[in-house]
């Protein structure tokens, strides 16, 4: 009998163990990339200092555009990025264009700015 409540204690300690090491042990590794690149575009990726790489073949492979001009922001305010085109997280619209990026602004017109909840939604739109 002391046997079996010794086996029964010594799988429930393993078993706590094992889930506390799963939950709070186990997480996904955040910030430790090695991935050069903040956006990827077609064969084309912008990494973190605003460079512009292209792959281009199997001979030639990485290539950097040295005439073109980094980024006109840095890439934590970028949340679009196309190579010629890129919007930041304000909205600016940038273009990139005879060698140089120019700044169109945001767009004109009703342009969301603070996002809105089901509650808001439902409040909103409730019928009476």
């Amino acid at each position: 009998m002391k046997r079996l409540m010794n086996l029964s204690i010594s799988m429930l300690c393993l078993s706590v163990s094992l889930l506390i090491g799963f939950h709070l042990g186990v997480r996904n590794a955040e910030g430790q990339s090695s991935n050069p690149f903040s956006f990827w575009y077609d064969n084309a990726g912008l990494t973190d200092s605003g460079e512009t790489w292209f792959l281009i073949n199997e001979s030639t492979c990485w290539q950097r555009d040295s005439g073109r001009a980094n980024a006109p922001v840095v890439t934590a305010e970028i949340s679009f990025w196309a190579v010629n085109y890129l919007v930041t997280k304000s909205g600016d619209g940038w273009v990139y264009n005879a060698g140089r990026w120019t700044n169109c602004g945001a767009p004109q017109g009703g342009v969301a700015v603070a996002p809105t909840t089901w509650g808001k939604l439902k409040t909103q739109y409730k019928e009476n």
